[in-house]
């Protein structure tokens, strides 16, 4: 007579279903990557992508030979214009990289800049002119004086690529003046993006006048409760943004 271990190691041999064997269609298949894995290779070969054109950038700025500058490599710089976009305080970024605080300025700025992936910046002035004796009322500004609206577009070198619209009376507030524009009605009307902007890492930036849109960003409103992250694009953003208000001086 068997015994009850016996009989219970029996039913367990029974009752173990037999390991699977591998098929035809799963021999030579590599293991399917997790959702984390795919994430990890597509922010790799991002950074890698961005990497390679901070290293064409800064071949540009090789032009200030001056003092014992040391060159930075480019993922330095960009480890150090990410940490500053997340501090926001020089001295702590000059500290952590073992830099001087000029050098962390000089790259923090160009490396800012590119990473906003701004390609241009957007306003609006009012041109003074002498009005129609018919229409006198029609072109007085808030300035009281009688003036029509100029649009442009300026690079950060201040050169301006696009005139947008002219004509406006001087009193029309720059967002209609926008909303009446080519490029406006080009991008949101007959989705001619790529007219513009040769990629979608690319935008413009415009002072709160204007809307905020996938190809243009717009500073965060003043409402008395920003975070430091907030005030900190801000002013980034005015920064950045100058440049064509630094166009309408020259123009003038």
């Amino acid at each position: 007579m068997m015994s009850n271990s016996s009989t219970q190691e029996s039913q367990l041999i029974q009752t173990t279903p037999p390991a699977s064997t591998p098929t035809k269609a799963t021999l030579g298949r590599p293991p399917k990557r997790t959702m984390s894995q795919k994430c990890n290779k597509c922010l790799k070969a991002h950074f890698i992508n961005i990497n390679e054109k901070i290293n064409v950038l800064l071949d540009f700025k090789k032009d200030y030979t001056g003092g014992r500058e040391i060159p930075v490599s480019s993922e330095k710089a960009l480890m150090m214009s990410l940490w500053y976009l997340g501090q926001g305080n020089l001295f702590l970024v000059a500290e952590k990289f073992d830099v001087a605080v000029s050098t962390a300025y000089k790259y923090t700025e160009i490396i800012s800049t590119f990473v906003l992936g701004v390609s241009g910046a957007i306003d609006g002035s009012n041109i003074k002119f002498k009005a129609p004796l018919s229409q006198q009322e029609s072109y007085i500004d808030k300035n009281c004086n009688h003036s029509i609206k100029l649009q442009i577009i300026a690079t950060k070198e201040k050169i301006i690529t696009n005139i947008m619209n002219v004509g406006f009376p001087g009193s029309v507030h720059d967002s209609r003046v926008f909303k009446n524009s080519l490029i406006y009605t080009d991008i949101k009307e007959n989705n001619n993006k790529t007219k513009y902007f040769t990629t979608n890492e690319y935008h413009l930036v415009g002072d709160k006048a204007y809307p905020l849109l996938t190809w243009l960003m717009t500073p965060y409103k003043q409402a008395g409760h920003l975070q430091r992250t907030q005030i900190l694009h801000n002013k980034k953003h005015s920064t950045t943004r100058v440049v064509v208000e630094n166009a309408f001086g020259i123009l003038k």
